[in-house]
């Protein structure tokens, strides 16, 4: 006599059975139909070139391309520079004045005014040392060219009297005591000069006037009842005196 247990055991495993080869068929069809469809696929890119299929399990969305700009280059103009020509430096042709800056001395305003010192000087009675200027001191300047006004004898000169002179170019002691009838030695000694071979155009000098014998003139030949000494100085009228 069969036992009902044994039966249900039985029972059980072969439907367990059935039940595996069901889900196996399952997997084996549906792995049929997966490579039956991608048979498809490559057969129609094989066919027809590629072509894009989107399957919507297996497409992974694309990132979105960023356009970048690249500025194009623009050519940098570099400016010539323009030369701007300088003016020449005009020299005044008339008197002007002028007011002593920093570092001025005598010298470089006559050379920037295109005139001598002595000149400037002569132009400014006032100025007796050319190397005593001070800053805002106003000069006059003569025109370039300008004769030098020598300097005047009063009228009212007697002998001994004393005369200050603006020494010029080519000037001398003994010259200078020609045109005043002096001599040289007094000039020296009256101005303290060391070296009587060294003055300075555009310095002032003392001058005692008058304090010299006139030189007669020597005349050859048949000689005239009065002799006359005679004088001529640059600076002042010319005198003639009978000894």
């Amino acid at each position: 006599m069969s036992n009902p247990m044994d039966h249900d055991i039985g029972h059980t495993i072969e439907s367990y059975r059935r039940r595996r080869e069901r889900i196996g068929n399952i997997l084996i069809g549906a792995v049929a139909a997966v490579l039956a469809l991608v048979g498809i696929v490559l057969i129609i890119v094989w066919v027809g070139g590629p072509v894009q299929i989107r399957l919507p399990f297996l497409s992974t969305a694309a990132p979105t391309p960023t356009a970048t700009f690249t500025p194009s280059q623009t050519p940098t103009i570099t400016p010539t520079p323009s030369i701007t020509p300088t003016p020449p430096t005009e020299t005044p042709s008339g008197p002007t004045s002028y007011i002593v800056q920093a570092g001025d001395v005598l010298a470089t305003i006559a050379e920037k005014f295109g005139v001598s010192v002595v000149a400037i000087m002569a132009a400014n009675p006032t100025l007796t040392d050319p190397s005593m200027i001070f800053i805002g001191q106003k000069i006059e300047i003569p025109a370039p060219g300008a004769t030098i006004t020598p300097t005047p004898l009063p009228t009212n000169l007697k002998a001994g009297d004393t005369i200050t002179y603006l020494v010029l170019e080519g000037d001398s002691l003994q010259t200078i005591a020609s045109k005043f009838r002096s001599t040289a030695e007094d000039i020296q000694r009256l101005n303290k000069i060391t070296d009587a071979n060294t003055i300075y155009p555009g310095t002032y000098l003392k001058v005692r006037y008058g304090i010299a014998t006139p030189t007669p003139t020597v005349v050859t030949g048949t000689p005239s009842p009065i002799a006359t000494a005679t004088r001529t100085p640059t600076t002042g009228p010319t005198s003639t005196r009978a000894p």
